[in-house]
């Protein structure tokens, strides 16, 4: 009954680490899609933002996120000397947690060979469940252009914001959704 209670929390703590933003593309929509990635920037001071890169301009992320208090979109600039590191993911993930307890089951067909191919596929199943959700995403040291990995290569972070040649004017930063 114990185990049960486990593995079933398991299950619903896996699934649920699982969840991305709706509005990122799947891997064969990327070219077509209308809006900017999906970012998290922790800062120097220890906050964390995330949400949509609306543009990368003057030294400075735009990023329209959703504020937990009042679920309403803002935009906020944070300038690139206050960033400690970012995640910037511009894809959905692929989702293979399936293929971990659906081969490690068909392990016992194995026979007494079991005792080898269960943490062989265990080790190779959690490898590729874990390259496919870091498949589509870029951390801070990616996207860098010094030796130090301290410099952000700002043609490289453009390319992944709604407005990658910047914000067009006219378009004030509390209109966008």
């Amino acid at each position: 009954m114990q185990t049960r209670c486990i593995i079933t929390g398991l299950m619903a703590i896996l699934l649920a680490a699982c969840s991305v933003p709706q509005y990122l593309p799947t891997a064969d929509k990327i070219d077509v899609n209308p809006y900017g990635s999906y970012i998290v920037v922790n800062s120097i001071s220890g906050r964390v933002t995330d949400g949509e890169l609306i543009a990368f301009e003057r030294n400075n992320f735009v990023v329209l996120t959703t504020s937990l208090r009042d679920s309403a979109k803002k935009s906020v600039i944070i300038p690139t000397n206050e960033v400690k590191s970012f995640t910037l993911q511009y894809a959905q993930p692929k989702h293979y947690g399936w293929t971990i307890p659906l081969y490690t089951v068909a392990c016992i067909s194995h026979g007494w060979f079991l005792i080898f191919s269960v943490p062989i596929n265990l080790i190779v199943t959690i490898s590729v469940t874990v390259a496919g959700e870091n498949a589509y995403e870029y951390k801070f040291r990616d996207l860098t252009s010094d030796k130090n990995g301290k410099v952000i290569n700002s043609e490289q972070v453009k390319m992944f914001a709604r407005f990658p040649y910047g914000i067009p004017t006219g378009i004030d930063l509390a209109s966008i959704k």
